[in-house]
């Protein structure tokens, strides 16, 4: 069994991503040192690595020079797999998935952004306090949601937290995001827990996102690093199965080097569990197109490393490089121009997800009792009836979308 076809088992077995915003909106070089004047200014969390002298979102010419145009993620569903590289189609399914849940924070950010802006959140810039509201749209309740902003001397924000029981139980907590900005920087957790069932269709899916990196003066990202951690599983008639796995992204001007490990196993009923391990290590060219869209960044040249064990067999390791523009795998895996970077990188081991369980729950001071009563009564479709404009930009965070959920990345082929 190939590297490959490990990926393939186990990204069956990988629960639905959350998924978050593409977009980058700019802050003013007033605001950006210490500060923002309203949440819609902070960058986006899958905006580009630049040098920090460059005002656009492409990255920088020496990065480039390795690949042109690369692979958009939006159109690895369109690709034949049969033909072209299947270690970049991986590769590229793993990364919209690690990008699904890096950005979930950053579309909630855009909702509530546009609310803080256009004042129906009227009283969310008040400093050190906490802040509930009852969420309806229509004639119904969408769920409780609170808030904590804290703010410099200028009275911009620098920072926030959000406790999420939007579309959960009055008992059951389905996120918290916090965001921290220092003058140089941007620190954001990202955790979630949800499931359900339907039509004999069971699921539980749990992850912890932290998203870190540093800011230049023209106010996109210089350095970045994610680290997303996540513990499923999935049922229905006759098929179980369950994963554990941690995955690590950190992108400067050079490239983006991609580690993950994960544990799973596979049962069908009947038949004996499959127990299978993984562990990847990459590095390519990420080119991010100048609107910002996360439909629009591609995959420009890398190559991967992999290894894995399936039913006890432990499988050698296997080594892929491919050409961005193209898509094509090289037949020669050396020939990579990343090939020396990826080999270099050292993998993820078991040791790595040894504590998920307790990683991905919510920390003491991550918890809201979303029974939480006495909660400000805020009607989104009354709102946005009476605010033209906020309705509009609220309808644009809808655009923050990863490729992957609109056109499925489907990599089963026979490689």
């Amino acid at each position: 069994m190939k590297f490959e076809n490990l990926i393939k088992v186990s990204l069956a077995i990988l629960f639905v991503a959350y998924t978050g915003c593409g977009k980058t909106t700019t802050p003013t070089a007033a605001t950006e040192a210490t500060g923002v004047a309203d949440l819609t200014q902070l960058p986006s969390l899958s905006g580009a690595v630049t040098s920090g002298s460059s005002s656009h979102l492409t990255n920088s010419e020496d990065y480039l020079n390795k690949s042109t145009t690369g692979t958009k993620l939006s159109a690895f569903s369109g690709l034949d797999w049969n033909t072209h590289s299947g270690g970049l189609c991986r590769v590229g399914e793993m990364y919209g998935h690690l990008l699904s849940q890096a950005v979930g924070a950053d579309r909630t950010k855009c909702y509530i952004g546009v609310m803080q802006k256009y004042g129906i959140f009227s009283d969310l810039g008040a400093e050190g306090r906490d802040v509930t509201y009852t969420i309806g749209q229509g004639g119904h309740d969408a769920g409780v949601v609170k808030f904590h902003t804290t703010k410099n001397s200028a009275g911009e924000f620098t920072g926030f937290r959000m406790y999420d029981c939007m579309g959960q139980s009055t008992t059951e907590q389905g996120g918290y995001i916090d965001y921290k900005i220092s003058s140089t920087g941007l620190e954001v957790t990202n955790v979630y827990s949800g499931g359900g069932s339907s039509g004999g269709y069971t699921s539980t899916m749990k992850g912890r996102a932290t998203i870190t990196g540093t800011i230049g003066a023209d106010h996109n990202w210089t350095s970045k690093s994610v680290t997303a951690i996540n513990v499923g599983s999935f049922s229905m008639t006759g098929v179980a199965m369950s994963q554990t796995q941690k995955m690590i992204a950190t992108e400067t001007v050079s490239g983006l080097s991609f580690r993950g490990y994960m544990s799973g196993s596979y049962t069908v009923t009947g038949q004996s569990a499959v127990a299978t391990t993984g562990a990847f290590s990459t590095f390519l060219d990420l080119i991010h197109a100048t609107d910002g869209t996360i439909a629009n960044i591609a995959i420009g040249d890398g190559s991967v490393k992999g290894t894995m064990t399936a039913a006890g067999v432990a499988y050698p390791q296997s080594n892929m490089s491919w050409t961005g523009d193209t898509g094509m795998a090289l037949a020669t895996a050396a020939d990579g121009a990343h090939y020396a970077e990826a080999l270099a990188l050292t993998d993820l081991t078991a040791a790595d997800i040894a504590t998920a369980t307790t990683d991905v729950a919510f920390a003491t001071a991550e918890k809201f009792d979303c029974s939480t009563t006495g909660a400000t009564a805020i009607n989104l479709t009354t709102a946005f009836a009476a605010n033209a404009a906020a309705a509009a930009a609220f309808e644009a965070c809808e655009d923050y979308r990863d490729p992957n959920e609109t056109a499925p990345i489907n990599c089963n082929t026979n490689h």
